[in-house]
């Protein structure tokens, strides 16, 4: 057997290996290098994960080298991983990051058991084609040196159609961030009945009369807010019961907004000071933490504008906004109340002073609904 030349392996495959008493193991695993490459986890904002990982490499009959390597994290280190794997000579290396929500970290629950379940389900199928794909590359390999058949035309073709599926089976595993059924609970347990504002709202919109949905009517001038293309502030506060006229000051709050076919609205919690200056700037700097939608695109209000990612057979069904409130813990965390579906949370910030809910409609006419809290049996 020949010398085998210096190779960069494969893109790191990264997914959640288990649950453990106080956190999730991660596993991520590289196949083709040569020679043996040095695995390293680390935060994707910088510096390696606490605990040690547990690290090993096999060494084909071809010379390759496959590695893995399981660490196990937990929800005081944070929620952004990245698996970095680099080449022998230093030079080359390639990662894949990994985000997991704190509401994926384990908490004592019946449910979390069949959780688990379809979360293994679903890895152990892209093991399953996986290996699969393996045998079907080793078993072309074999046909290439025959000359060309139907068989093998028909195989390439198989190889391929395969290779698509793994392709959107990694996708859409990416895109799971389905929030244990424990912690649905425990958000919905918080729910408040969430009322509008009129004092607040803009001169444009129209609130009904039972205080629970709010409306653009056409006719009079518009302000814009300061964004990069500008949009119009229709806005109107809520107002939670049972709280000072600062509005939520302590303690936990979750409502539930039917967005509907509504292509364009604005989400989330506004501190007062913000209220008190129009609200012209909707990012945290300026006391107002929210997402927004236009046009079917779900992003984050703050500096960078990020997309939300979300699969699209999903996207367009999402129509019941949850909105939960954590002031204590400094947390604001928005999810599709009919799937449970994570979306975007606000962590660790310091709230000064009283939030109030924040609705922020488009000039289209179609309105935002706030809708009693359901509680799944």
């Amino acid at each position: 057997m020949g010398a085998v030349s210096t190779g960069l392996g494969e893109l790191p495959s990264v997914n959640l290996l288990e649950y453990t008493e106080d956190g999730v193991r991660l596993v991520c695993d590289s196949q083709r290098w040569y020679p043996q490459p040095t695995v390293v986890w680390r935060l994707r904002h910088g510096g390696e994960v606490s605990r040690q990982p547990v690290t090993t490499s096999e060494q084909n009959a071809k010379s390759f080298f496959s590695v893995k390597s399981i660490v196990e994290v937990t929800t005081h280190s944070g929620s952004d991983y990245q698996c970095l794997i680099t080449g022998a000579d230093a030079k080359q290396s390639v990662s894949t990051d990994f985000h997991v929500p704190d509401e994926f970290f384990p908490r004592t629950s019946k449910w979390m058991g069949g959780f688990v379940v379809i979360f293994l389900a679903v890895a152990a199928s892209l093991v399953g084609l996986g290996l699969l794909n393996r045998w079907l590359q080793r078993h072309i390999r074999d046909l290439e040196k025959r000359p060309t058949s139907s068989e093998y035309q028909r195989l390439q073709m198989k190889q391929e159609a395969l290779k698509k599926e793994l392709d959107t089976l990694h996708d859409d595993l990416g895109r799971i961030r389905i929030l244990p059924t424990a912690g649905m609970d425990r958000i919905r347990n918080a729910a408040v009945a969430v009322t509008l504002d009129p004092n607040t709202a803009h001169p444009m919109l129209q609130v009904s009369p039972d205080l629970v949905t709010v409306r653009c009517v056409k006719g009079r001038a518009i302000t814009f807010v300061d964004r990069a293309v500008s949009e119009p502030v229709l806005s109107v506060m809520g107002k939670p019961p049972l709280r000072d006229e600062e509005g939520i000051t302590s303690g936990r709050c979750y409502w539930v907004v039917e967005v509907g076919s509504n292509s364009e609205w604005d989400l989330g919690v506004a501190s007062n000071d913000a209220e008190k200056r129009s609200r012209t700037t909707l990012r945290p700097e300026g006391g107002v933490w929210s997402i927004r939608c236009h046009q079917k695109v779900f992003r984050v209000n703050d500096a960078n504008s990020k997309r939300i990612s979300i699969h699209p057979a999903t996207q367009e069904k999402i129509q019941m906004i949850g909105v939960y409130v954590d002031y204590d813990e400094g947390k604001v965390l928005f999810c599709d109340d009919s799937t449970g579906s994570h979306l975007h949370s606000f962590s660790d910030w310091t709230f000064k002073g009283g939030l109030l809910p924040f609705f922020n409609v488009s000039a289209s006419g179609n309105a935002l609904t706030i809708c009693p809290v359901v509680h799944v049996a």
